[in-house]
């Protein structure tokens, strides 16, 4: 299972327990710091000086064309019956090694975003070759049928490549820290979490949240934004500090640690997605293990995993007075919110387990071999 760039620890490591656990042998290759950090919990990523930025990245090019060149050489002495891509880091580079496997091994692909990283990085040497490279992988992977959907429609899948297994609910949280909602003190507490980006659309959820704030001034609400600022962060955070939910807002703009995450899952009533665009989201599937409602937009793999009224709350995307409605009913509706727990929890120990996602998985697998 090769996540060359360590992209995705959180589910490499659910989704190879899972897989162990049935019996199939897996061996994680990412690169060593990686390995560190997800090794602990408490970890922060270092980051790096704005004038050494562009530096590193040459430096992580460099170290990626040896280290696929070295990964080259391991897979044909080995000699593993499937080799599982999570993610293509620079496409230009990764897409020669997978020409030279193609038919010496069976190739899997895992398409987290089939908008390729959003947009953000088709502009750079992240996108270029990212499309004709998936022609190489005999299966690729998609967490939703909308990601399946959208594969098809933008040409880079074929029927044939694309197989839907669901993303698993990220269950290592309730070990970092108890869902219980005993945890759940003070206010009714929003929780919207992640990098701050432009399609994560958090100048929509302050909006709404001021505006709630400024129809219901004696509801004891407030929201927590947690996060790596990203490009909006600082310039939101200055225009939000002027509107009338300010003194309610408790920024935390910087990158969270896992345990910090479970902490701040376990003490949240609700967690607020409001994307613009998405697939699926790392964070939802954090709330769902740790059995939290949701509030998310109607949008992506959103509506596969949230029901609307069962077990979250979804809205029109970009509506600003809809996603205020829906904070207010949330934090009026007591009831409400511990049947959305509820279904969270039946969802996180059944469709969105690992256990369910690794069978799909080695189906796929066995499927592979025998054709």
């Amino acid at each position: 299972m090769v996540d060359a760039a360590g992209f995705s620890p959180p589910y490499d490591y659910a989704l190879a327990a899972a897989l162990r656990a049935r019996g199939v042998e897996v061996v994680i290759v990412e690169p060593r710091d990686t390995q560190s950090l997800w090794g602990d919990p408490d970890a922060l990523p270092t980051e790096s000086g704005r004038s050494l930025r562009s530096l590193a990245r040459i430096g992580k090019g460099v170290r990626h064309v040896f280290g696929m060149q070295q990964l080259l050489t391991r897979i044909r002495n080995e000699k593993p019956d499937i080799v599982h891509f999570q993610w293509l880091p620079l496409p230009v580079v990764d897409s020669v090694l997978l020409g030279r496997l193609a038919g010496e091994v069976p190739l899997v692909f895992t398409m987290h975003n089939t908008s390729l990283f959003h947009g953000v990085a088709s502009s750079g040497m992240q996108g270029w070759n990212a499309a004709s490279s998936y022609s190489s992988f005999d299966r690729i992977v998609v967490h939703s049928r909308y990601g399946r959907d959208s594969a098809l429609r933008a040409g880079r899948a074929t029927e044939r490549q694309l197989v839907c297994i669901p993303h698993g609910a990220f269950a290592h949280y309730t070990e970092l820290c108890s869902p219980d909602r005993a945890n759940q003190v003070g206010p009714f507490t929003f929780l919207f979490a992640g990098s701050v980006k432009p399609y994560k659309g958090l100048d929509l959820l302050v909006g709404a949240f001021n505006s709630l704030v400024s129809r219901r001034p004696s509801l004891d609400v407030r929201l927590i934004v947690a996060g790596s600022p990203g490009l909006e962060g600082a310039p939101l955070r200055e225009v939000a500090d002027r509107s009338a939910g300010s003194t309610r807002i408790e920024w935390r703009l910087r990158h969270q640690s896992e345990r910090e995450l479970a902490t701040l899952l376990a003490c949240s009533h609700a967690v607020v997605l409001p994307y613009r665009e998405i697939d699926q989201s790392g964070v939802l599937l954090a709330a769902v293990a740790m059995h939290r409602a949701v509030i998310a937009s109607d949008i992506g793999g959103f509506p596969e995993v949230i029901r609307d009224g069962e077990n979250g709350l979804l809205v029109p995307p970009n509506d600003v007075d809809a996603l205020s409605s829906a904070l207010e009913r949330l934090a009026d509706d007591a009831d409400l919110r511990t049947q959305f727990e509820a279904s969270m929890r039946v969802l996180s120990l059944g469709a969105l387990s690992w256990e369910t996602v690794a069978e799909q998985t080695e189906v796929m697998y066995n499927s592979l071999l025998s054709s």
